[in-house]
């Protein structure tokens, strides 16, 4: 049985979805997740090119589409964020301010009287955790194992408790009750920064990686510093997962995948992982989404609605995926182990729920 990890990684501005290296038993824990599919569109005067609602769409079609061994979720944490409470240093205060704190242990889901520029960011955090609430429960009806990668503090945990008590479901507050809380700093997994990280996790799935920093190693420095107008911060260099953690975080998943004799696919050139990687299709990767359900050989051409003729054993022939004669000649030249295909060959269409055309 072939199986796919698959990685949701959402954000304000941006949601893309990843594959885990899967692509061979040993190359994996070398690489990094990979990039699969991107959907990405820019906010103007308020305006999304490409609607966040159709985003949400597409991430939900492909869970339940692929029924994937793991999702991760990789959620936004500014409006989060428990930095917003700590002072600028002094030589900065005159000339800046400080981003000010979003939410508190009393408003989890925002402090009343925000500006109206804080209050669309904590606005537009809200609705992208309730989303993920929706994919941790088809995680949780569908049995497929979940992470969710945030700072140690964040509000953010207090806020997927309160989302997750909501659905006034017991069996789903208790499978979220049983995630495992792995804590570990970020410099034992190759980041440059003691960054304290909490994975909330399937039970067994990453509780290796809960390591605390050992002190044996140096750090670069927590900075804060002016860059005109605006504030640098060193945390947001932070965001980017370190390759030692994902090499490390795909060693776990293709150990829950050999302990369930998954079969994995075929190994990957370096080239192909390469191109996987930028989000091109290689010839040995298999489609995230189908673009048909099912492929019907037939010896006499027929006609059924929902089906569609790619290819048919006469070169040439209208709507066929064959080369041409001169085409087909030339082939055969350069390669005379491709056999003639003498039947006729339909796809199926997938059934897209108004996410596809």
């Amino acid at each position: 049985m072939d199986t796919m990890f698959v990685g949701v990684r959402i954000a304000t501005n941006h949601s893309h979805i990843t594959s885990a290296p899967t692509r061979g038993a040993t190359d994996s824990r070398r690489r990094q997740f990979h990039l699969a599919m991107q959907y990405s569109w820019n906010f103007v005067q308020g305006q999304a090119t490409c609607p966040l609602p159709c985003v949400k769409q597409v991430s939900l079609f492909m869970v339940d589409q692929l029924n994937p061994l793991s999702i991760h979720l990789g959620l936004p944490c500014g409006t989060c964020s428990r930095a917003r409470e700590r002072q600028l240093p002094v030589h900065l205060r005159e000339t800046h301010s400080a981003p000010p704190p979003l939410r508190s242990a009393q408003h989890l889901m925002g402090l009343p009287g925000l500006s109206n520029a804080n209050s669309r960011k904590v606005e537009a955090a809200n609705r992208l955790y309730h989303f993920a609430c929706r994919l941790l429960f088809m995680c949780f009806t569908k049995s497929i194992l979940v992470s969710v990668e945030n700072p140690t503090r964040s509000w953010l945990w207090g806020i997927l408790a309160l989302l997750v008590s909501s659905y006034n479901h017991s069996a789903f507050t208790e499978w979220f009750a049983a995630l495992s809380r792995v804590d570990f700093h970020a410099c034992m997994h190759g980041s440059e920064r003691n960054k304290a990280t909490r994975l909330l996790s399937s039970p067994g799935l990453y509780d290796e990686l809960a390591i605390q920093c050992s002190n044996d190693h140096p750090h670069k420095p927590w900075f804060v510093v002016s860059t005109g107008s605006k504030l640098e911060f060193a945390r947001a260099l932070e965001a980017e997962y370190p390759r030692l953690l994902c090499t490390r975080m795909a060693a776990c998943l293709k150990n829950v995948a050999d302990s369930r004799q998954l079969r994995l696919g075929p190994n990957l050139s370096s080239s192909q992982a390469a191109r996987q990687a930028w989000g091109v299709q290689v010839a040995k990767s298999k489609p995230l989404i189908p673009e048909f359900k099912d492929f019907y050989y037939s010896d006499s051409q027929f006609s059924q609605a929902g089906y569609k003729l790619l290819a048919t054993p006469h070169p040439g022939a209208n709507q066929t995926e064959l080369p041409t004669t001169s085409e087909l000649a030339s082939t055969e030249q350069s390669d005379q182990t491709k056999r003639p295909r003498r039947t006729f060959k339909y796809g199926g269409a997938v059934e897209t729920r108004g996410v596809f055309r």
